[in-house]
């Protein structure tokens, strides 16, 4: 836990730094050796893990709950209506992956679809984010991007079953 005097002078840096200047603040070393940041975007004030951004290739077999390695998870619910459409996915394998980069999505049917890094940068993503968003894949095919939405071919319909993944973060 830091001092009085380190939160002052944490907050003193996020009231005062340059709007444009990239403010990072190391917090703490965890027991688990991973770093927080403390980091202003837009305004707000974000603490973060930072340095865990090494390659992931999950399988996803039904379970509700996936931890990830860096403290987030996904969680998985089955709702009426809403999700990856239960019927298009049938049998196949759902994978979870870090952003490559080069990624598309399209989640609305009567628009083009536009490289992920746009939606991120439209819906004000934090940077930080950006590089461990967790998407969901079916063979090599992106299916949904958490927070961003699912690609309109695989949305379920209102009348059928679908699956919702939500990305929490720490």
């Amino acid at each position: 836990m830091p001092s009085q005097v380190q939160l002052q002078e944490m907050l003193q840096q996020l009231l005062c730094a340059k709007i444009d200047k990239q403010l990072q603040i190391l917090l703490h070393h965890s027991q688990h050796d991973h770093v927080y940041i403390l980091r202003r975007y837009r305004g707000f004030a974000y603490i973060s893990l930072d340095g865990v951004t090494s390659p992931m290739y999950l399988l996803w077999h039904g379970e509700e709950e996936i931890q990830l390695e860096d403290g987030s998870r996904l969680l998985f619910s089955k709702t009426m209506g809403q999700g990856i459409s239960l019927n298009k996915l049938g049998n196949q394998t759902l994978s979870i992956q870090f952003r490559a980069g080069g990624e598309r999505i399209k989640p609305y049917a009567n628009r083009p679809s536009k490289p992920l890094k746009k939606w991120m940068q439209e819906t004000n993503m934090p940077p930080w984010f950006r590089e461990r968003l967790p998407m969901v894949f079916v063979d090599r095919q992106l299916v949904l991007a958490p927070s961003l939405g699912v690609q309109a071919e695989w949305q379920a319909q209102a009348d059928e079953m679908g699956l919702t993944v939500e990305w929490q973060t720490q």
